[in-house]
């Protein structure tokens, strides 16, 4: 069943703050009942239970504390565009703060962000370049440019683009240390690899043609 109604995430949300449905109830001015209702229908729509109900307490479950963590943002959301179509304003205001490795946003970012502003003069840019991962929440970051597989499960990622390397090496270290005639030899060499808190990639996907394997390196 499809979410329909999103004025249930807003009830959902405010039973959760309240920890109450009829206190939930008398900050929407509706009865209790349909608060119940309500619930129950995005209970539905869901397919999982969002609160723990017995006669003395209400208790909410871990799925729904997750659901409510992503409900947040998209009420958050709905609310400001409902704002700008009351308005009637049509430009874009606010300030987007980012993140993104260094190399990678000197190239790439700062042009995009240039050619945005110039189509939207109100929006301001906070760009913070770093090669070490950032934390969107303690850094108060809205977006951030990653490269390689998200570890964080409270973030929502979109799939830019494919990120190709090459192996090469130095002609004196190939002269010292030999050449490698196949992928599995890459696993006696001394490798450069990313690393930072968290995070090693030193598995390498290898591929030729649509053959493709991984080899786990050191260095």
């Amino acid at each position: 069943m499809a979410l329909r109604n999103l004025d249930d995430l807003k009830v959902f949300l405010q039973v959760m703050e309240r920890a109450s449905f009829s206190a939930a109830a008398r900050d929407l001015h509706l009865t209790p009942k349909l608060v119940s209702a309500r619930v129950a229908r995005l209970e539905q729509a869901l397919g999982v239970t969002l609160f723990e109900r017995n006669t003395r307490n209400l208790r909410i479950t871990e799925e729904g504390r997750a659901i409510a963590e992503r409900a947040r943002s998209a009420v958050a959301m709905l609310e400001a565009m409902q704002e700008l179509a009351a308005s009637g304003r049509n430009e874009l205001h606010g300030t987007i703060r980012l993140t993104a490795p260094t190399p990678f946003g000197r190239k790439y970012v700062t042009p995009a962000i240039a050619d945005f502003r110039r189509h939207h003069p109100h929006v301001g840019f906070e760009l913070r370049l770093s090669d070490q991962l950032q934390d969107l929440y303690a850094g108060d970051l809205d977006l951030a440019i990653r490269m390689g597989e998200l570890t964080d499960s409270r973030l929502v990622a979109r799939r830019v683009a494919d990120n190709r390397r090459v192996l090469v090496a130095a002609p004196e270290y190939l002269a010292q240390q030999g050449t490698p005639s196949k992928p599995e030899d890459l696993a006696a060499h001394h490798c450069l690899v990313f690393a930072y808190p968290g995070l090693l990639q030193n598995i390498w996907p290898m591929r030729r043609g649509r053959r493709e394997k991984t080899i786990a390196v050191q260095g």
